[in-house]
Formats: C-alpha cells, structure tokens, sequence
C-alpha cells in the first residue's frame, strides 16, 4: 500500500481592489521554474512557516487575542506570502491605526527577499520597523485540501481582504515572475483562451468572485458563507471519472470531466 503524503499547511491572500471596470484581484505568474505550478497564475501565497508561528507574533498582529494559535499562523503566513510574492504589505506602524501607504511600503521593499529566504526573522523584522500585520482586516474565504492519491499535497486556507490604497505591487522576480490586477471575468476568459494557466481553487475562487461587483459586496459575501473544507473526490459515470466537490461549498454544484484535480 502507498503511504499517503501529509498535506503542507499553507495560506493564500486574495487581495481585492475596486478597479475602473469593477472588482479587480492581484494575481501573480509564477515561475516556470517553480516546484509547483509553474506558470500558472495564481493568489498569493505559499507554505506556513515556523517563524509564522512564533509566540513572539502575538504582540505583532492586530486580532490575535481572538484566533487561535494554528488560525493566526495562517493569516500571518498569508500576509507574509503576499509582501515576499507581490511586494504589497498589510500592515500598520504600532501607533497608528490606518494600514501603510505606498511610500512607507516602498521603504520596506529591500527585505523582501531576506525575509523569503530566511535570514530575516519575521518577528524581527516587525519589531525593528515597529509594524503590526493586520491580520484583522483578513475574512476567511475558502478552505481546499488536496486528495489523498496526490505526491504532493497541500492545506490551504485562503482570505480576502481589501489592498493597502496606494500600494503597488511588484513580482519577486523568483518565485513570481509578474504582479498584476485582474477582474475575475478577465482571468477566466485568458485562461479560457489558453494565455494563463489556472489550477481548480483559483479557477473556482475567481468564478465564486465574479458574481460580486465591488470590494464591498465581495467581503460581505465571504462574511456571510460558510467555509466548507474542500478535498475534490472523483466518481465514476458511464465510465467517465468526474470530479466533484461539497454541493455547500459556496461554488454550487460542481462536477466536471477529470483533467488535473492535484491542485
């Protein structure tokens, strides 16, 4: 019998603007030379570090008292990924209670890549700069688990939350190798048209965001629904392997022929 892979905790932050056609979302092409999903265009956001889970985060984080310890590692690693992965920011000086602007964000740009690659604690470098993430303005939106039968696997819980006005965002030029803002509809129709490749949450998620016109309308809807997990399973139909999801998940009933159910 295979042993089964245990699933990677991981987060993902869905940054949300309201942009001149509508609800816009920061998307970011990953490297073709990534380990996984090379290409693809995706949210931000990555593995649950150690670091995103010290204690010493505690007095970093704008509604911590109110989460639980795996639940804030989460949002911190979330907010983290988007800063290393995009170059936006979702935080605030210690004495202030508006997130940074463009110009203190670009202040903070050169330790992107030392916090990405681990020679900058992130704790540290929150209390040099004096900045506390605003996991508060963070709202659970959807929660996926890769299946069982995959080599590699991952527990991803994604949220949505409105970007830093002013902020800009930038690709690591690593990991991501473009940064930029797309309406849900605009990102479905390019992939339809085979310029960018989406993997099954990021397809769902942007078709679940479609149907909101504003930031506003976007993060009340998440406020409002349930974050059913996710962990696709395949059925057989006239011989045909189909691939389905909880019909309560918040993306209605979904099944579809099977392509690629590993993401």
């Amino acid at each position: 019998m295979t042993e089964q892979v245990t699933a990677v905790l991981a987060a993902s932050l869905i940054l949300i603007r309201d942009g001149s056609s509508g609800l816009e979302i920061l998307m970011v092409v990953r490297s073709e030379q990534a380990s996984f999903a090379p290409g693809a265009l995706v949210f931000t956001g990555g593995k649950v570090d150690a670091g995103d889970q010290s204690t010493k985060l505690l007095e970093r984080c704008d509604g911590s008292s109110l989460l639980f310890p795996q639940e804030l590692a989460f949002r911190v690693a979330a907010i983290r990924e988007a800063f290393e992965e995009g170059g936006v920011i979702l935080a605030r000086e210690s004495s202030k209670t508006h997130l940074l602007d463009g110009s203190a964000s670009a202040r903070l740009q050169k330790y992107r890549r030392c916090l990405a690659g681990g020679s900058l604690a992130l704790s540290d470098f929150l209390c040099a700069k004096e900045l506390v993430l605003a996991c508060d303005r963070l709202t659970a939106f959807a929660h996926w688990i890769t299946p069982s039968s995959r080599p590699m696997r991952f527990d991803t819980h994604f949220f949505l939350a409105e970007a830093p006005s002013g902020q800009k965002p930038t690709h690591d030029g690593i990991e991501s190798m473009n940064a930029l803002w797309l309406t849900p509809a605009s990102a479905l129709e390019n992939a339809r048209e085979g310029r960018w490749n989406l993997m099954l949450p990021t397809r769902l998620n942007l078709e679940r965001l479609s149907h909101a016109v504003n930031v506003s309308e976007a993060l009340e809807s998440a406020r409002n629904t349930r974050v059913v997990t996710v962990t696709p399973w395949i059925e057989k139909r006239s011989g045909v392997s189909i691939m389905r999801i909880p019909d309560d998940a918040g993306y209605g009933y979904i099944a579809e022929p099977i392509n690629d159910v590993s993401d």
